[in-house]
C-alpha cells in the first residue's frame, strides 16, 4: 500500500492532492483526491474557484465552482460531473444585477439549471419604485428543446389610499391561458 499526499498554500490559494495506491500492481485500486481553492478578488470584488475531483478506478466525480461577487453584480457557476464521456453533467449559472437608481430599486435574476436531460431557465427582475414592488418572473421548464413553454407571473404590490392592492397575473402561453388576479386589503387607521 501507498499513500501520497501534497500541498501548496500560497497567498490566497490552496491546492492539496491525495493518491492512495492499496495495491501498487493492480491499477484498479488507485484512488485519488483534488482539491484547489483560489481566491482572486480584491477591496472592491470578490472572486472564488473551488475545484474538487474524486477519482475511482471505474470513473470520476469533478466539482468545479466559481464565485465573483461587486458592488452591481453577483454572479456564481459550477458544474458536477460523473462518467464525463457519458455527458453525465450537471450545471447551473446564476447571476444577480443590481440596476438601482434615483428612487427606483431594479434587481435582475437569471438561474439556468442543466441537468442531462433537460435545461430550466428562471430569469426575473425584482422592483420598487416610490411605494410600490413588483416581482416579474418567467420559468422554462425545457428551455434548450422548447423555449415556448412557459410559465411567466407578475405580482405587484401597490398601496391605494387606505388599502393595500396586490395583482397577480400568471400566463400559461403554451396552453393559451392567462389569469389575472386583484386582491384588496382595507387598512384601518386608528384615531
Amino acid at each position: 500500500m501507498e499513500f501520497i499526499f501534497s500541498g501548496r498554500n500560497q497567498e490566497q490559494s490552496a491546492e492539496a492532492d491525495l493518491t492512495l495506491k492499496w495495491n501498487k500492481d493492480d491499477a484498479k485500486s488507485n484512488y485519488g483526491m483534488y482539491f484547489g481553492l483560489a481566491d482572486n478578488g480584491d477591496v472592491s470584488a470578490a472572486e472564488k474557484n473551488v475545484h474538487l475531483k474524486a477519482i475511482h478506478p471505474e470513473q470520476t466525480i469533478i466539482l468545479k465552482t466559481n464565485f465573483q461577487n461587486n458592488r452591481t453584480c453577483l454572479t456564481s457557476t459550477g458544474t458536477l460531473s460523473w462518467n464525463a464521456n457519458q455527458n453525465q453533467v450537471v450545471s447551473y449559472d446564476l447571476s444577480v444585477i443590481n440596476r438601482s437608481g434615483r428612487g427606483t430599486k431594479l434587481k435582475v435574476v437569471g438561474l439556468r439549471l442543466s441537468v442531462p436531460t433537460r435545461t430550466i431557465d428562471m430569469a426575473g427582475t425584482f422592483t420598487e419604485k416610490l411605494s410600490e414592488t413588483s416581482v416579474d418572473a418567467t420559468l422554462k421548464c425545457d428551455a434548450d428543446s422548447d423555449a415556448s413553454k412557459h410559465v411567466g407571473i407578475k405580482v405587484t404590490l401597490a398601496p391605494e389610499n387606505k388599502r393595500k392592492m396586490v395583482k397577480i397575473d400568471l400566463s400559461l402561453p403554451s396552453i393559451s391561458k392567462e389569469h389575472l388576479a386583484h386582491i384588496h386589503r382595507h387598512a384601518f387607521m386608528k384615531t
